[in-house]
């Protein structure tokens, strides 16, 4: 079982698991962080939430995950997208969220970005160090 990971700064990743005899350590010189995006919490929970969500159901991304991949794919910091079914919050059932495979860690950082839903302005979305691109803020 995996314990933890530490980020060596050097973009190798040492990870800590679990043995019968205490703890091992094994470093990775390979390691590629995964995103897993998911609908924002409106379209997950509906306006008023509460303790039993119910979600629309869908076999595929939904409109706003397809928009996201679109722009993200050709990006630098992405090595890759994928599409699979995780459970996004406890309360829910497993659903299609979109997976985005950075090229490094410091990728990762520059791939996550804030949408807020009601915006209509253009929003700056990192893509690389020191590169910046503009996008519509669309819901």
């Amino acid at each position: 079982m995996t314990l933890t990971l530490d980020f060596l700064g050097d973009g190798r990743v040492a990870k800590w698991t679990l043995t019968p005899d205490g703890v091992a350590r094994e470093v990775h010189d390979d390691y590629r962080p995964t995103l897993f995006v998911g609908d924002a919490p409106n379209d997950l929970y509906g306006r008023t939430g509460g303790p039993e969500p119910t979600p629309p159901s869908r076999d595929g991304l939904s409109d706003a995950l397809n928009e996201l991949r679109s722009f993200l794919g050709g990006q630098q910091a992405v090595a890759g997208l994928d599409v699979e079914s995780h459970r996004q919050t406890f309360r829910t059932d497993a659903r299609p969220l979109l997976c985005v495979y950075a090229t490094s860690i410091s990728a990762s950082v520059s791939n996550a970005c804030v949408r807020r839903a009601s915006s209509r302005r253009r929003v700056p979305v990192p893509l690389s160090s020191g590169t910046m691109t503009s996008r519509p803020g669309a819901a």
